[in-house]
């Protein structure tokens, strides 16, 4: 039986030491652990597209609504603008911020669109003119801030889909000098 084990702790130690370069940790006291799998995880979120989703989704339609004639070039821009900031954290599996960034910039967008009403039917500047920039502004920074921090969603939903992983691990013990091998599960 103590025959049996050693040989499965040095196969096991040829495996970890074949596998150093794709996630094996050896500490300083002869321990190692092998993390399974050593693919990429199923649902692994990409930083950098959803970035470049946000950043497309926007771009294209302000773009397009930019050429097209007054009315469908505006519903265009407007939706692009409101939506496309978003869809890097639809992307990383964060709903709830990608919601939560179009109901601000639609929050924004009504105040703006009202105060712009009020200050187009009276002839003086007023104190909608000051609701106007506040909305515009509010408006861009969300749609900012949305593109900005979808890798950073994407980031989360991939630590989210490690901390439940298997990891295969062995440690030299130290009455015996035998190898020992265990299995944990992060969750």
């Amino acid at each position: 039986m103590k025959r049996t084990a050693c040989l499965i702790a040095v196969l096991f130690l040829m495996v970890a030491k074949d596998a150093s370069a794709q996630g094996t940790r050896v500490g300083t006291n002869g321990d190692f652990s092998l993390i399974m799998p050593q693919e990429p995880l199923q649902g692994e979120r990409s930083p950098g597209t959803a970035f470049a989703l946000s950043v497309l989704g926007s771009a294209v339609p302000v773009g397009v609504g930019l050429l097209l004639p007054d009315e469908p070039g505006n519903l265009i821009l407007v939706t692009g603008a409101t939506v496309g900031p978003s869809l890097g954290h639809f992307y990383a599996d964060h709903p709830g911020r990608a919601w939560l960034g179009i109901g601000i910039r639609l929050a924004a967008l009504g105040v703006t669109l009202a105060a712009a009403s009020t200050t187009i039917m009276e002839t003086q500047t007023s104190s909608a003119d000051g609701i106007v920039v506040f909305g515009t502004v509010l408006f861009c920074a969300s749609g900012i801030i949305d593109i900005a921090t979808a890798p950073a969603s994407a980031n989360a939903k991939n630590r989210e889909l490690e901390e439940h992983r298997f990891e295969l691990m062995g440690s030299r013990l130290r009455s015996s000098g035998d190898y020992a091998l265990g299995l944990k599960y992060r969750f």
